[in-house]
Parts: C-alpha cells; sequence; structure tokens
C-alpha cells in the first residue's frame, strides 16, 4: 500500500501556483472626511468574483486554460493582522494552481483584473470627476490672471494718457481697482478649490482605489507529498 501510495504521488506530478498580491482600496465621502461601506469593504466579494463564471470565462481566455480546469484551482485568502476588522479592506492574494507556470500568473492576474474593474467603479468615477474639476479650475485661474494683467495694462494706459481729465482717470483708475480686487479674490478662492480637490485626487490614487500591488509570479509546487501518500497507502494497505 505504501509502495503504491508513493507511485501514485510520483504519476501526479507538479503543478505550478501563481499568486496575486491585491488591494481592495479603503473608499472615502466625496469630501474625503469618512470611510464608506462598499463592495471594497465586503470580505465576500473577491471569493464571489473569482469564482464567478464569468470571471472564470475571462481568465481562460486570458490563459489559455479551460474554465474546467480553473473551477476548483482557484481561491483567495485575506492578509490581516491580528485584532484587524474585517470590514477595513486588506491586502487579498488571488491563487490559481495550474499545469503550466505561465498560464497560471495569467489567469491570476485577469481574476484580480475582473476584481479591481468591479469593486473599484465609485472611485474611478470620483477620479475622473477631480481630473475635470482641476482642468476647469487650472482654465478659470488662466482667465482671472488675464483679467488682471490686462485691467493692470488699462490703468497704466489711462494714467499716461495726456488727453484724459484727471476726474474721468480717477473714475476710470477706481473701477479698474475693483476689477482687480474682485479677480484676486476669486483667484484665491480657485487656487483654494484647486489644492483641495489635488489632494483628495492624491488620497483617491494612492488610497481609495484598488490596485494590483504584486503581480502574479507561479512557484513549482508538488501535486501531491509522497509522504502523505505512503502514509495514507500503508494505512489502507
Amino acid at each position: 500500500g505504501a509502495v503504491l501510495g508513493v507511485l501514485v504521488s510520483v504519476g501526479g506530478g507538479d503543478v505550478f501556483r501563481a499568486t496575486t498580491l491585491l488591494y481592495l482600496g479603503q473608499p472615502f465621502t466625496t469630501s474625503g472626511g469618512g470611510q464608506i461601506q462598499s463592495l471594497a469593504t465586503n470580505p465576500k466579494t473577491v471569493n464571489r468574483i473569482i469564482q464567478s463564471e464569468a470571471a472564470l470565462k475571462r481568465a481562460a481566455a486570458a490563459s489559455g486554460l479551460t474554465v474546467g480546469q480553473l473551477r476548483g484551482n482557484v481561491s483567495s485568502q485575506a492578509i490581516v493582522t491580528a485584532g484587524q476588522a474585517r470590514n477595513v479592506s486588506p491586502l487579498i492574494e488571488i491563487t490559481v494552481d495550474a499545469a503550466a507556470a505561465r498560464k497560471a500568473e495569467k489567469a491570476a492576474d485577469s481574476l484580480a483584473e475582473s476584481v479591481t474593474d468591479v469593486v473599484s467603479t465609485y472611485v474611478d468615477q470620483k477620479i475622473e470627476l477631480l481630473n475635470k474639476q482641476i482642468v476647469a479650475s487650472n482654465t478659470e485661474l488662466g482667465d482671472i490672471n488675464d483679467r488682471i494683467s490686462s485691467a493692470v495694462k488699462q490703468q497704466q494706459s489711462i494714467i499716461d494718457d495726456k488727453n484724459i481729465s484727471a476726474t474721468d482717470k480717477l473714475i476710470v483708475i477706481s473701477s479698474l481697482n475693483n476689477t482687480i480686487s474682485f479677480s484676486e479674490q476669486r483667484r484665491g478662492t480657485v487656487q483654494q478649490e484647486l489644492f483641495q480637490n489635488q489632494q483628495l485626487l492624491s488620497l483617491a490614487e494612492n488610497v481609495e482605489v484598488s490596485k494590483i500591488v504584486q503581480a502574479a509570479a507561479a512557484s513549482r509546487t508538488t501535486a501531491t507529498s509522497r509522504r502523505n501518500a505512503a502514509a495514507i497507502g500503508g494505512l489502507l494497505g
């Protein structure tokens, strides 16, 4: 029985195990004020996605494996420290076992992408909106600076114009001063909004969004332990 168990383990061959390290992200409110509950904070999200038929078909197409070869050989595990709350987005390991190293790696990376595509929808939209707001603020700042520069040039032109009376100069210069003062106040407000949106964008891109921390790398692993096979075979014998 022990000899037969060893022979079975030898015939089983080796498999390759590829593991992708995934960060689910930590979504916050639109103002960055506090954490919100989402797919990224649900501890069952990853396993449900990678076991789904859609994700398996996508991984099969990317790796060259069949769905049948993937089914039962895909798993996930949360990497948490002692005392860490389960609803705090942890690091996740997605593991794929396959007969070929490269295929296992491609399948694992594809499954990780399936997860990020689903859980990061809110943060992706948030990043897109913040980028648009930053572009709009920069455009408005350019217009304000042009307006101030034009008003200053008009002031100097009026001061140098000897054909304009002192009273008219005073009226026009006072009006231009009001324009400059209002524009400078508006510029300060826009700059403050710009800095705030840039900080929120940095938070979203570096903390909130889910991402693949480490791409899959396969290593050889024995399909069946010879020692265990010999022990079980000997017991049965």
